[in-house]
């Protein structure tokens, strides 16, 4: 790594510091406190509109083809408000796209953050202070399913049969421990490769607080993702090893559903042993069928951008799907939440994304790959069965990962990331 430093003017040091406390707020808060984590937001805009701009005037960052696709999610979003702007109640739907935009934005200032030279002392606090931050966050939702009291939150646990962190909803954790349980693992198994960044002990602190809320989560869909992902944190040991432990999670896969047919449920495997028929499972499939109806009735368009949820009992009722509890919410899938809501346009624009993405995490440092495309596959997978994409505390991990992670790929393919020592 190259440890020389590029003198930038005062100005430009000031949005720098801005930017990188928008980065410590992220991880500090991003498992904490939904409220709190808007400090990323509102720290990194001005930062990121200006060395965006600064990047696309003096074309000193070459954009990868994964911000096209979020800005054509925030374009289809946006359509899909418009066209549906008398069903909304006007156009401050768009303002929901904000996610998908500032991760855009929120690249360029951490590549500049690189290119500068980021100081080792910076990177450890960045990097501890997330391991304390997750690992507090996931005791307090272990010990509020315990007793169920979450005493940081001061109230009843938001669930008694599930751990939810210190999120309202344990759904919402569940799929966001999913996604920092495997950035953690790599981050254990890749420790002696990135010495001095961070405290070991912290890490196995958190990455052990972290698989123990994933697991008391018992989110059902959390747990396929981390199993078909965390093979390719062994990306680095070379293919026989990832397809040895993809092998290892379809024995591990296939032995569940076993149970599942069998009617077995062994009190430890509880929420994971449930029947295919179970009701949780059937408002599901009645939401993936009111999804697709509502594209049918919007194809081009959908029916606006996070309005789903508003319509989805009303049309199960019109096609007779099946609804036990007369249940309404979102559809529960990413991709057919977005073809529902912003119609053809939408999904293609989020099925292009992820694609991008993808490609360039793979084309990545070895290192980056192994780290990192277990967590794509994560989000990728689990999207199926709920939808994170619209979900706040979802989108602040999700997006801030993105733009970090992004920021870090460009950087590496361009040959001057830059860690001082100072």
């Amino acid at each position: 790594m190259n440890t020389n430093v590029v003198e930038t003017p005062k100005a430009e040091n000031i949005l720098l510091d801005m930017s990188y406390y928008a980065y410590v707020s992220l991880s500090l808060f991003v498992f904490m406190s939904l409220s709190l984590s808007a400090l990323y937001h509102i720290l990194v805009i001005v930062p990121g509109v200006y060395f965006t701009y600064k990047a696309i005037k003096e074309k000193h960052i070459t954009f990868p083809k994964s911000i096209f696709g979020l800005l054509a999610i925030c374009v289809a979003a946006a359509l899909s408000v418009i066209f549906n702007r008398e069903d909304m109640g006007g156009l401050k739907g768009i303002m929901k796209i904000k996610y998908f935009l500032i991760a855009a934005l929120a690249i360029s200032p951490a590549v500049y953050h690189l290119q500068k030279g980021i100081s080792r002392k910076k990177i450890n606090f960045l990097f501890n202070g997330f391991f304390i931050s997750t690992a507090i966050a996931n005791i307090a939702g272990l010990i509020a399913y315990v007793t169920e009291f979450n005493y940081l939150r001061w109230k009843k646990a938001c669930n008694t049969d599930q751990a939810c962190g210190m999120y309202g909803m344990t759904i919402t954790y569940g799929y966001n421990v999913e996604l920092l349980a495997l950035l953690l693992l790599g981050l254990f198994i890749y420790r002696k490769k990135l010495k001095g960044l961070f405290n070991e002990k912290l890490l196995v602190l958190a990455t052990i607080c972290a698989h123990a809320g994933l697991y008391f989560s018992f989110s059902r869909g959390a747990i396929l993702g981390y199993l078909l992902a965390f093979p390719m944190t062994f990306y680095m040991f070379g293919k026989k090893k990832i397809i040895g432990l993809y092998a290892v999670s379809v024995v591990l896969l296939a032995g569940l559903l076993i149970l599942i047919a069998t009617g077995v449920k062994p009190k430890v495997l509880s929420r994971y042993t449930l029947s295919f028929s179970d009701n949780s499972n059937m408002e599901r499939i009645g939401q993936f069928q009111a999804a697709i109806a509502a594209f049918q009735e919007s194809p081009i368009f959908g029916i606006g951008f996070r309005n789903f949820e508003k319509h989805s009992l009303e049309i199960k009722k019109k096609y007779g799907f099946w609804d036990k509890f007369e249940f309404k919410g979102h559809a529960h899938n990413n991709y057919l939440e977005f073809l529902a809501g912003c119609g053809i346009l939408g999904l293609v624009a989020l099925l292009l994304f992820h694609f991008f993405w993808g490609m360039e995490i793979l084309r990545s440092d070895p290192l980056v790959v192994s780290l990192l495309m277990p967590v794509f596959l994560g989000f990728a997978i689990s999207g199926f069965f709920q939808s994170t994409i619209i979900d706040g505390e979802n989108m602040f991990f999700i997006m801030g990962l993105y733009a970090v992670f992004t920021a870090l790929v460009i950087a590496i393919k361009n040959g001057n990331l830059k860690i001082t020592e100072e």
